[in-house]
């Protein structure tokens, strides 16, 4: 389930406080795996590597862009058939003895 459905469903449900902190915890959440991601990807880089200048181009970004912009998407808007095939996947377990 997408994290915006459930501060969705919890601001709607008028479970605020519920939200703020799920929110507040996500937060925190993000922000320490970004300190500890950041801190791998942006390291010291090695002396051999001053040897090779690279730089991004189109085809090395836009992927990343694609489906960086498909998992918003995905988050914000669930598709009707992959809803009915997930509610279906729920109909499935509810009904299993």
């Amino acid at each position: 389930m997408s994290e915006f459905t459930i501060v969705t469903a919890a601001f709607q449900g008028g479970r605020t406080v519920t939200g703020a902190l799920f929110l507040l915890f996500l937060l925190i959440v993000f922000m320490g795996m970004g300190g500890t991601v950041l801190a791998a990807v942006q390291g010291r880089p090695s002396s051999r590597s001053k040897l090779i200048p690279y730089r991004d181009s189109f085809l090395t970004g836009a992927p990343v862009a694609i489906f960086m912009a498909l998992s918003l998407l995905l988050g914000l808007w669930i598709p009707a058939p992959l809803r009915a095939l997930v509610d279906q996947a729920v109909h499935y377990l509810e009904t299993r003895p």
